[in-house]
């Protein structure tokens, strides 16, 4: 084809181009400024710097103070952040539902004497949103803009959007601190204690000299912490603690030891499906929900290190498995294992594979020690592998059951000897995943 003849064409949809796009910014920029029309406040949350919620005879005041916002009515207290930048969204892009023009009379909209104020103060302005009744159907509220009498509706998720309790806004944080300031965690539940203290990056149980910290489920314990929540505020200012079980000795004490100071929780009471707590001594009493305490005496219950082996996966050159004359054996070639069967079968395995099946492993725990046998037994099952060095890392061997059905196994690493019962179900999916090892992969 001629490329002159392409010129036109070029030409055409060069203009029907601009003309789509020029459309598009037209409507765009119509739909824009009907949006903002139908605001009823032209304000940023940033603009935003005291707001007051009336309702009744009761009153919230928010205040922000560099940059942080707090309670100053009916008490002083922090804020919930995530509700307090909702609430301040929802002011800031407030939407009319209905225009329904001047009015002389606002009575009937119950906006002489408004039940809900929302009074606040923008770049320096003092404004207000009166909201009176609900309309027909239930579905919005009237409203008006400061001394205003033209009358507006809103939705009543909107509504519901402003109107929030001090509850509601109030800080529910129990605990707040990252994983890695924490130096020490003490736990007493009646008449256990824990005492945990952190050296360089191990955890140590005081007083039990032979007690090995799963670190990972240390670390899960404190995010538990750290996640939980208030439920409800009781008392403010409680003369006595008895009646919440507070005084003269809680149920449960968690304090955890920051370079700061230390923060600390008491469990007194249980109240249908919370307990009654408090914070500090002068603290209020609150609601905390029981799970707090079940999770606690879980995460102590689990946190000694049962584990045969904790080494790294990656760094295994070389495992063998299978039942004594019938074993395969996997040799790693950088991002490969080559593996070869009894029968002298040869095929590879991405790495990745065996290394997963060295994690379930790695998961395995030991329900309860047993005595070493006495004599030595011909083990029906058999798991070794070596390092880079080609050092036998450990060897795992299965001796049999037990008569509650767990499973016996024997575990060497270097001079030490470990004789314990697993639950079978966690074995067995171990020898499930090394069995599906030994089929070839699919071709492509």
């Amino acid at each position: 084809m001629n490329p002159k003849k392409l010129i036109p064409l070029v030409v055409i949809f060069i203009v029907l181009a601009v003309s789509y796009l020029a459309s598009q910014w037209h409507q765009g920029r119509k739909e824009r400024l009907a949006k903002e029309a139908k605001r009823l406040f032209a304000l940023k949350t940033t603009d935003l710097t005291e707001v007051v919620l009336k309702k009744g005879k009761q009153e919230i005041r928010l205040l922000r103070r560099d940059q942080a916002w707090e309670i100053t009515t009916p008490l002083k207290a922090r804020t919930d952040k995530a509700m307090v930048d909702s609430l301040l969204a929802a002011l800031a892009s407030l939407e009319m539902n209905r225009d329904l023009g001047e009015q002389n009379n606002l009575e009937p909209y119950g906006l002489t004497n408004p039940p809900f104020l929302v009074e606040f103060t923008a770049q320096g302005k003092k404004r207000r949103l009166a909201v009176g009744h609900k309309t027909p159907g239930d579905r919005s509220y009237y409203v008006v803009r400061d001394q205003e009498s033209h009358l507006f509706t809103i939705s009543s998720y909107h509504k519901d959007s402003l109107d929030r309790s001090v509850t509601a806004l109030r800080d529910k944080i129990l605990f707040q601190f990252s994983n890695n300031q924490v130096k020490a965690l003490k736990v007493t539940i009646g008449p256990l204690t824990a005492e945990l203290q952190k050296t360089d990056l191990t955890w140590r149980w005081q007083g039990r000299q032979n007690f090995k910290v799963r670190q990972d489920r240390l670390e899960s314990l404190l995010r538990q912490l750290t996640m939980s929540r208030i439920r409800d505020f009781v008392n403010e200012h409680p003369k006595d603690l008895r009646p919440y079980g507070l005084a003269p000795k809680p149920s449960a004490e968690i304090i955890v030891l920051l370079p700061p100071g230390r923060q600390r929780l008491v469990l007194g009471a249980k109240k249908g499906n919370s307990y009654y707590a408090q914070q500090d001594a002068q603290g209020p009493v609150v609601l905390v929900e029981q799970e707090l305490l079940q999770k606690v005496k879980q995460s102590l219950a689990s946190l000694q290190d049962r584990r045969f082996w904790t080494g790294e996966a990656s760094s295994i050159t070389r495992l063998s498995w299978g039942p004594p004359g019938k074993t395969w054996t996997a040799t790693r070639d950088k991002d490969y294992f080559t593996l070869i069967g009894p029968d002298k079968q040869e095929f590879r395995q991405p790495a990745v594979r065996l290394e997963v099946a060295l994690l379930k492993f790695q998961e395995l725990e030991q329900e309860r020690l047993l005595p070493p046998p006495t004599t030595p037994s011909e083990p029906q099952f058999l798991l070794e592998f070596s390092d880079k060095t080609g050092r036998l890392t450990g060897r795992l061997a299965e001796l049999g059951q037990t008569p509650t059905g767990q499973v016996t196994l024997l575990w060497r690493q270097g001079d030490q000897t470990t004789c314990a019962a697993v639950a079978r179900a966690p074995y067995e999916q171990l020898r499930q995943d090394l069995e599906r090892l030994t089929q070839p992969p699919e071709r492509k």
